[in-house]
């Protein structure tokens, strides 16, 4: 059998686990959803292309630091849990921050809902003051529509960074690392592994934290949250916004003891992040999140090219070859 390299001199023909996987991310809704954004930001940008806003916030400079501005709204089937649909607006939009190597300061709301839904609004509102409360973020102002004759949330926040991780900056070489906290459970029947609601604020602040310690002391050369386009959804997105590739070994992925691989691979985790590291910091980058609970693991490298190599019990496939965004 053919084996591949890192340096992507072979190819290997795909087994079926392979084959059946690359389908399946191929068509997974969350990568699909992502699709439309690439469309729109050549609107906006007229047409440009080169290395639109795709990061996880905006960026401002402002006194020898940077401004960090980010919003995300939720799928309607996760609005069905109100309290966990309040705690993920704030959560979401705090991974954002956090992504970037920013503190996240404070957020705000936008609320639509079915008029006389008033058990359905206030535990929307008590997750979402719950998440503020874990997170020492402000709940700073909001729009709510009473009887708008639906239901949506959106969230905003704002943050402040004194250096900044970018989704744009990795480099052929790097060490690709998945870091998640797997102490947690699934919410219910939704794809959603849930690290945070149970962690002590003080313990979950820390996890957060390092993050922005790796950004400060420039330990990583990108990074970017887990969105429910899944781990690998993510890195495809990440590598074609730094215009390089990668190869991803499926067995290094670190995978909760309850679920399987493909199940967590298509999972959104409340703590999740991909970054790409120097190999010359990543037994350091390593090691500092597993102190602080977290598992860090090596999981590929960064090359040139475009897409994902999976490696898998010696054979490969690649997916997102064609882009996702652009």
């Amino acid at each position: 059998m053919i084996r591949f390299s890192e340096q992507g001199e072979e190819r290997v023909i795909s087994g079926p686990f392979l084959k059946h996987l690359a389908q399946k991310l191929e068509k997974h809704t969350g990568v699909a959803r992502k699709r439309p954004v690439g469309d729109l930001l050549k609107i906006l940008h007229r047409g440009k292309s080169s290395k639109l806003p795709v990061d996880d916030c905006g960026v401002i400079l402002d006194d020898g630091g940077y401004l960090l501005f980010t919003a995300d709204s939720l799928q309607d089937w996760l609005l069905e849990d109100p309290y966990f649909a309040g705690f993920c607006g704030v959560n979401v939009v705090v991974n954002d921050i956090y992504a970037m190597g920013g503190v996240p300061r404070a957020v705000v709301d936008s609320i639509y809902m079915i008029e006389g839904e008033k058990t359905w609004l206030r535990l929307l509102g008590e997750g979402m003051r719950d998440a503020c409360e874990k997170f020492n973020v402000v709940m700073s102002g909001g729009h709510l529509d009473p009887d708008a004759g639906f239901r949506a949330l959106s969230v905003s926040g704002i943050g402040k960074a004194e250096r900044v991780m970018s989704t744009f900056d990795a480099e052929p070489g790097d060490a690709v690392m998945f870091a998640f906290d797997l102490n947690g459970k699934l919410r219910g029947s939704f794809p959603i592994w849930d690290s945070s609601t149970g962690t002590e604020e003080g313990i979950l602040r820390r996890k957060y934290l390092e993050l922005v310690k790796i950004a400060e002391e420039g330990l990583a050369t990108a990074c970017r949250d887990i969105s429910n386009a899944g781990c690998i959804g993510t890195l495809g997105m990440m590598m074609e916004a730094s215009q390089t590739a990668a190869w991803l070994d499926l067995a290094a992925i670190p995978v909760p003891n309850n679920l399987s691989l493909e199940e967590w691979i298509f999972t959104y985790p409340s703590y999740g992040f991909i970054l790409t590291v120097p190999l010359a910091f990543a037994s350091s980058v390593e090691n500092s999140f597993r102190r602080q609970g977290i598992a860090a693991v090596q999981v590929g490298r960064v090359v040139e090219g475009r897409g994902v190599t999976l490696v898998w019990q010696g054979e490969s496939v690649e997916t997102y070859s064609s882009g996702i965004i652009f």
